[in-house]
């Protein structure tokens, strides 16, 4: 995950929405995830101060003539030492969907500090909140039955909430160019 240093809000995201007919990860997030937030994959967190700058980021995004793209759900796994739930996410166009819009609207930003500490992990999917000594074993449960899913990206979404712990809203979605 990536973030943009400047001008950056921890209650804004840019990302990719989980579709509902990704029917296994979203039931997992029901029986997992009690914030019920929308399933996302992160692409910049924290992104852009919405009222002042998203509309200068949206028109330059949009700029970029951007494709839509495969995204896979490959496997549960958890982070070592992390409480998370995750789902590996697989796609290497929507990694280049990452770099482009990293190139374009970060390098616009007055600060040449891009990259969080957590800027070179994987993209991944949160599906939910477990204690560390149960998570294990519910991982291995997952991997057992896991059947990938695949779907395609066609829009962007910015999404924003009131404050950490606050429900992600969907604020603005940009389409992608579908072939």
């Amino acid at each position: 995950m990536t973030q943009c240093a400047a001008f950056t809000n921890q209650n804004t995201c840019l990302c990719v929405l989980a579709p509902e007919e990704c029917e296994q990860i979203q039931e997992i997030s029901r029986m997992y995830d009690a914030r019920r937030n929308p399933l996302h994959i992160n692409l910049f967190f924290p992104f852009s101060n919405e009222k002042e700058y998203w509309s200068e980021w949206r028109t330059s995004i949009n700029n970029l003539g951007l494709h839509s793209c495969r995204i896979l759900f490959s496997e549960p796994y958890r982070n070592e030492g992390s409480k998370f739930l995750l789902a590996r996410v697989e796609s290497k166009d929507l990694v280049e969907v990452r770099k482009k819009i990293e190139r374009a609207v970060c390098s616009k930003m007055k600060s040449n500090v891009f990259h969080h500490p957590s800027g070179h992990q994987e993209l991944h999917i949160s599906l939910g909140i477990r204690p560390q000594g149960e998570l294990e074993s519910l991982i291995v449960s997952l991997q057992r039955q896991w059947k990938k899913e695949e779907f395609s990206c066609n829009d962007l979404v910015f999404m924003v909430r009131k404050g950490v712990g606050q429900p992600w809203i969907v604020r603005d979605r940009i389409p992608l160019i579908v072939e």
